[in-house]
Parts: C-alpha cells; structure tokens; sequence
C-alpha cells in the first residue's frame, strides 16, 4: 500500500460508515491522520486508547508516564489535551482510555497461559507472562497479585465488550510535556478547575468484572 497510515486512516473513514479506533500503541498514525484531515474525529463513533497513567506509575524509561504516550508524548498531546491546537478529537469524542494500572490491577489468570492452546503464541509470550508468576513481587502498589498483564487485549476487551467495565471516571484530561520526569503522563482533571486549558472529558475505567471477561465467547478455552 502505498499510502502512509495517517493517510489510510483517513481513507477508511472516507469509505466505511460507523468507525471505531482501538488505539494500542503510541498515537503518532492518529494525530498524522488528524494533521491531514481535521474533520475526521466527526467520523469516528468509538475511540478507545490503551496508554496513559491514573497516579503517575509509570513504565517509561525515567517517567513517570506509561510507555505509549511517553514515546511520542507530542502526538499524544495533539490529539487530545489543548484548546490551543486547531484540531483534535475532545471534545468531538468522549475516548475509552485504558490505564496502566487498570491492566496491573485486573490481570489474566495464571491459567489463561498455561492452557493456551497456540504453541507459537505461547512461546513468544512465555518471558513476558511468566515473570508475573513465579516468585511474584509487585513492581508497584497497583499489582494486587500474580496473574498475566495483559495491557492491549484488556484494551482490546474494553472497546468490544464495554459492559465489562463496572466503573468509570469521567474527567478532562490531558497530556504532560514539559516536566523533567513527567512527559508523557496522562493529566487528569479531577475538580474540574478549567486551569489547564484542556478540550474535552474522557472516559477512564477504573474497575473491571473479571469473572464475566473470561466467560465472554472464545475465552473460556483457556480455563482448566
């Protein structure tokens, strides 16, 4: 294809009604595709983002951020945060953004990857679940307990099945840029002050029914 992905961003919603974005990584494709076209978050039903921080526990290197919005904390920042940018997606969407330590204190079961059934998945993911298992020490305050973090498919799970989400915050948010050990770290309005010029509220899930996720259809074979 020889089109960047901003570009393919735009086109898909250009051509295919009721879009939905799940954003998994870093939001430099979203805010390129904003720069092309600014009236494109008018053509996007649902946003969901996995990135961002509640309480500044960060997994940045040096940060007190998470990693995605702290790897291009400026795209971040474009595409949500000020008034001062001509375009962005708040207030036009209310996004789903899903949280570091949601994922730390909702983990999948030890379980889910014992009994995976994908051998080649398994095993590329063997490192990144089994340090949560054996031995288990809490990194930080938010893991309450072993089990498999797994941050994008949590993510994942929120946009298709929102009914999993038991609790919610809904506040103005924004995204640091200046600080010394803070850029990248999701700001959040909580008393809805108005000081830090932010667009719009999003929606931050801070609990999860993890009984009724691992129920839903095709998660069930990864249970003994």
């Amino acid at each position: 294809m020889d089109k960047s992905a901003g570009q393919a961003i735009v086109d898909l919603t250009l051509e295919f009604d009721d879009i939905s974005i799940l954003s998994l990584g870093p939001l430099t494709n979203i805010a390129q595709a904003l720069k092309l076209d600014s009236s494109l978050p008018e053509r996007i039903t649902e946003w969901t983002v996995m990135g961002g921080n509640l309480y500044g526990a960060g997994n940045a290197p040096d940060q007190a951020a998470e990693y995605n919005f702290w790897f291009d904390y400026k795209s971040a920042e474009r595409v949500i945060s000020r008034k001062s940018f001509l375009f962005s997606f708040l207030p036009h969407l209310t996004p789903t953004i899903v949280t570091l330590e949601l994922a730390r204190q909702f983990p999948f079961p030890i379980s889910f990857w014992n009994d995976m059934e994908d051998s080649f998945i398994k095993s590329i993911s063997k490192y990144d679940a089994q340090r949560y298992f054996s031995d288990f020490e809490p990194r930080c305050q938010f893991d309450n307990g072993p089990g498999w973090r797994i941050y994008d498919l949590l993510a994942a799970i929120c946009h298709t099945n929102p009914e999993i989400i038991t609790e919610v915050w809904e506040h103005k948010v924004g995204v640091e840029t200046y600080g010394m050990f803070t850029k990248g770290m999701l700001v959040i309005d909580r008393y809805s002050h108005n000081i830090f010029d932010y667009n719009g509220k999003a929606k931050l899930p801070i609990s999860v029914d993890m009984d009724r996720l691992i129920s839903l259809p095709g998660m069930q074979s990864f249970q003994k």
